[in-house]
């Protein structure tokens, strides 16, 4: 009887230690969840003779080697991390979209515009994560002013 309960015990003690080093059902923890990034630019009244200032700068990381993360209003920007759109291109008019091209960990944009000449102009910039609105902003920057912004996601 004393062999048998000896055995039940080691048994039952074989059994739980075993099953309490069993392999780990949780993933290991990452760096983060990737997102799909959009950000969506347009100005109208930009002056260039008037010398007006507008940035948007952008930057993204993959957590990869891989540089390419970009495409703009559907073309590929080929070994770039991060870019400008300035007062250049936004003066010619029309809207900007800006897409990640491969899921990212982070984004960031910084927005900023000043406005040296004689007549206000406008900006507006919108960004999208995984298809959900984060930011939809309108600004008027008027004579002698500015604005400057920069958010993370």
């Amino acid at each position: 009887m004393k062999k048998s309960l000896l055995f039940s015990g080691l048994l039952a003690t074989t059994l739980l230690t075993l099953n309490s080093c069993s392999k780990d059902d949780d993933p290991a923890p990452g760096p983060g969840a990737t997102k799909n990034i959009k950000f969506t630019f347009s100005t109208t009244g930009v002056s260039i003779a008037e010398g007006d200032a507008v940035h948007f700068n952008l930057a993204g990381s993959n957590g990869s080697l891989n540089s390419t993360l970009w495409k703009v209003n559907g073309v590929t920007r080929s070994n770039e991390q991060g870019f400008i759109i300035a007062e250049e291109e936004l003066a010619a008019g029309g809207t900007f979209v800006v897409e990640s091209v491969t899921p990212l960990y982070s984004a960031s944009i910084s927005v900023s515009a000043q406005n040296f000449g004689a007549t206000n102009y406008n900006l507006r910039f919108k960004a999208e994560v995984n298809g959900t609105v984060q930011n939809d902003n309108n600004e008027n920057i008027t004579t002698s002013g500015g604005y400057i912004k920069s958010f993370t996601y």
